[in-house]
């Protein structure tokens, strides 16, 4: 006995009915089965359709209200976190500003490491609430090399410390990428954050007397001229094999300790994010002579191509 499991929906013009399942009942006695038990099985198989089409129509309102829920969770978390270090934070200010020259010079540094160490935390918190929730980007017509030449600068002084050369190879004439400026700076500061962190720590390995360090970058765009690629190498450490295809993931950090966004794990996580929202990708892998290449791709657009809003998630 075959009854069908039928979802019925009535609209304005029609009635309409589609086959969700069937119940089969088999029996090797042909008289097995009364007509009252056909009818028991088929006001039963009503049953279960009218429930399974109930719970599809309250999904997208159950998606919604968790939702709701995750991003009011995420926010409360944030606030109770963010309020004990903000206040630990002014407090370790006030004792350094009204006690600090009673203080040794060793005590005052080790007060100051843990305002960082403080500071970072804070910041923690809010980009793992920022990449929970999700964000808006307005993305427009960008020219990337000035923005990349713009990062590179910033960090200088940091690769100076570690001996460290940067050096920008790039085309004449590229084309713009639908991308906020704001954005484009993160993504590509986390990518060169991440290689002076790997130099930092070959340098350490080799004691006393390190090697000198060196990051290039090249911009590049293929004859069709539909994408902008920027390979980013470094003879930095380097990332472990077994890493290699998670360095992507949310916190999935190669660091032992954290210290900038990209040493916690979210960096890289939520850079990605950015560059698939404008439907581009990134990828890394370790160069045979050591250090890591990483590959960012990004569409390109025309010049006058109009602003659109991008969501993040």
């Amino acid at each position: 006995m075959l009854v069908p499991i039928l979802d019925r929906r009535v609209t304005a013009t029609c009635r309409e009915s589609q086959t969700r399942g069937v119940f089969w009942l088999e029996s090797p006695d042909e008289n097995a089965f009364a007509e009252e038990d056909v009818e028991r099985l088929a006001g039963f198989a009503d049953l279960v359709g009218r429930v399974l089409a109930g719970i599809e129509a309250a999904w997208p309102r159950i998606n919604r209200a968790n939702a709701e829920m995750s991003k009011w969770l995420l926010a409360e978390v944030a606030h109770r976190v963010n309020n004990p270090l903000r206040a630990a934070r002014t407090n370790i200010d006030v004792l350094l500003k009204v006690d600090g020259e009673g203080l040794d010079e060793p005590v005052r540094k080790r007060l100051r490491k843990i305002e960082r160490l403080l500071a970072d935390a804070a910041e923690a918190i809010t980009d793992i609430y920022r990449s929970g929730e999700g964000n808006v980007m307005c993305a427009s017509p960008l020219e990337l090399r000035p923005v990349l030449e713009e990062v590179i600068e910033t960090r200088r002084p940091r690769a100076e410390k570690l001996n460290t050369s940067l050096e920008l190879r790039s085309d004449q004439d590229l084309p713009h990428v639908l991308l906020g400026p704001t954005h484009a700076r993160y993504v590509l500061g986390c990518f060169l954050d991440n290689s002076l962190e790997a130099i930092a720590e070959r340098q350490e390995d080799e004691g006393d007397a390190p090697s000198p360090g060196h990051v290039e970058f090249s911009l590049t765009t293929g004859l069709d001229r539909n994408h902008i690629q920027l390979v980013t190498t470094d003879d930095g450490c380097g990332i472990p094999d077994n890493m290699l295809h998670q360095v992507f993931r949310p916190f999935i950090s190669t660091k032992s300790s954290g210290g900038s966004i990209c040493d916690r794990g979210i960096g890289l996580a939520i850079a990605r994010r950015v560059v698939e929202a404008v439907e581009g990708w990134a990828y890394a892998e370790n160069l045979t002579a050591g250090g890591v290449k990483v590959v960012l791709a990004l569409p390109t657009c025309a010049e006058d191509a109009p602003p659109m809003a991008v969501r993040i998630y």
